[in-house]
C-alpha cells in the first residue's frame, strides 16, 4: 500500500470515528487533517480553539492474520453453489494443512456441499439451509482433520466465511493489542509532539474492523474488557484509548466505539 493510500484510509477510518463519537474530545470538532508523515497521524481543533491529537493504530495479530490468508486462497477453491453462504469452521484455526492435502480437502468440501444442499432444510425465514458436523464428516477424512463444522444458508451472493472456535486462546487477542501499542510508544516521541504542537489532548484511536473479520478466533473476544486489561496495564503519552469496530464484523452491525481511560500516573 501506497503512503497516498494509507493516508487516505486512515482518513476515512478518522472520519467514521469522528461519526460515531463526536464529542470524543468533550467538544465538537471544528476542523481537523491528516498530519502524513508525521505523528499523531491526526490533528483536530474543536470548537473552544483548543488543539487535539489522534494516533492511529490497527489492533491485528501477524500471524493469524497470516494463516487466514492461507486458508481463504486455498478454500477459494471450494465450489459453492450459487446463492449460497457456507460458514466453516476451523479447528484449530491455526494449523495448516500439508502440501499434499490441499487438493483433497477442497474436493472433499466441494462434495459434501454439494451433498447437503442436495438435501437442504428450510427455515422459518424460507431460506434454504444445511449443517454438517462431525458425523458427515467421517467420511471426509482430509477435510475431518482440520474442519469442526460446516453450515450453509440460502443468501447470496456465494461465498465462504471462515470460522476458528477460539483456537487461539484469549491470550492471544491482549498480546496483539499490547504489541501495537508498544510498538507505537517505542518509535514515536509522543511528548515531544504534544509539547511542540500544543496539544491539549493526545488520543490513541484502535481500529478493529480487519482484524475482527481476519482474525476470526477474536469474535468471540469482547474487545472493551480486553482492552481495558491491556491499557491499564500500560504507561503512555495517551490521555485515552478509542476502540472503533463493525461488532459484528461488517457494516450492517454498525460502529460501535469503546472508550478507555488512561491509568493514572505511578
Amino acid at each position: 500500500m501506497s503512503e497516498q493510500s494509507k493516508w487516505e484510509r486512515e482518513r476515512r477510518i478518522f472520519a467514521s470515528f469522528l461519526d460515531a463519537a463526536p464529542d470524543f474530545a468533550n467538544a465538537k470538532i471544528f476542523d481537523w487533517r491528516h498530519n502524513n508523515n508525521e505523528a499523531p497521524d491526526i490533528l483536530c481543533v474543536d470548537c473552544l480553539g483548543n488543539r487535539i491529537g489522534v494516533e492511529l493504530t490497527e489492533w491485528l495479530d501477524g500471524q493469524q492474520t497470516s494463516d487466514f490468508a492461507f486458508w481463504e486462497k486455498l478454500l477459494s477453491s471450494v465450489r459453492i453453489p450459487e446463492g449460497w453462504t457456507v460458514h466453516l469452521d476451523l479447528v484449530p484455526f491455526g494449523r495448516r494443512c500439508e502440501r499434499l492435502e490441499r487438493r483433497a480437502i477442497v474436493k472433499e468440501l466441494s462434495e459434501l456441499i454439494a451433498e447437503k444442499i442436495s438435501r437442504p432444510r428450510v427455515k422459518e425465514s424460507g431460506l434454504l439451509s444445511f449443517t454438517a458436523g462431525r458425523f458427515d464428516l467421517k467420511s471426509k477424512p482430509t477435510a475431518a482433520k482440520h474442519c469442526d463444522r460446516i453450515t450453509g444458508v440460502s443468501l447470496g451472493p456465494e461465498r465462504m466465511h471462515l470460522c476458528g472456535s477460539s483456537s487461539f486462546g484469549s491470550a492471544a487477542p491482549e498480546a496483539a493489542l499490547r504489541d501495537v501499542i508498544a510498538r507505537k510508544i517505542q518509535n514515536e516521541s509522543y511528548f515531544a509532539a504534544r509539547k511542540d504542537l500544543a496539544l491539549k489532548s493526545l488520543y490513541l484511536l484502535v481500529y478493529y474492523d480487519i482484524a475482527i473479520v481476519k482474525n476470526t478466533p477474536n469474535i468471540d473476544v469482547d474487545p472493551r474488557e480486553t482492552a481495558v486489561s491491556v491499557f491499564s496495564k500500560m504507561q503512555t503519552p495517551f490521555d485515552a484509548m478509542f476502540v472503533l469496530m463493525f461488532p459484528g464484523g461488517d457494516a450492517s452491525s454498525g460502529r460501535t466505539v469503546y472508550r478507555i481511560d488512561s491509568p493514572p500516573a505511578t
